[in-house]
């Protein structure tokens, strides 16, 4: 849980640019007198967005990780089966 809201507040950080319509919504409730409540749900559906993105890509990245099951040496030439040859004999 550590490490997932490590990467949600640095793709928060990086992502800041998303936060345009925020600023011009607050931008036009000065100019225009509109509502701050289109503000609010401006940095609401960004924080969603980067919510999901970051839940996404840490689940992808935890999925990834996953340790593989053993599977049989089937390789001829591996090391396993490598027998020397005792030239002392010859």
């Amino acid at each position: 849980m550590k490490a997932f809201l490590l990467s949600f507040g640095i793709n928060l950080l990086f992502n800041l640019g998303g936060l345009i319509p925020c600023a011009i919504a607050v931008a036009l409730h000065f100019i225009f007198r509109i509502s701050l409540w289109w503000a609010f749900a401006a940095a609401v559906i960004y924080l969603i967005i980067i919510f999901l993105r970051t839940l996404l890509l840490y689940s992808l990245n935890k999925a990834g990780n996953m340790p593989e099951k053993q599977r049989p040496n089937k390789n001829p030439y591996s090391k396993k089966s490598y027998e020397p040859i005792n030239r002392d004999k010859e």
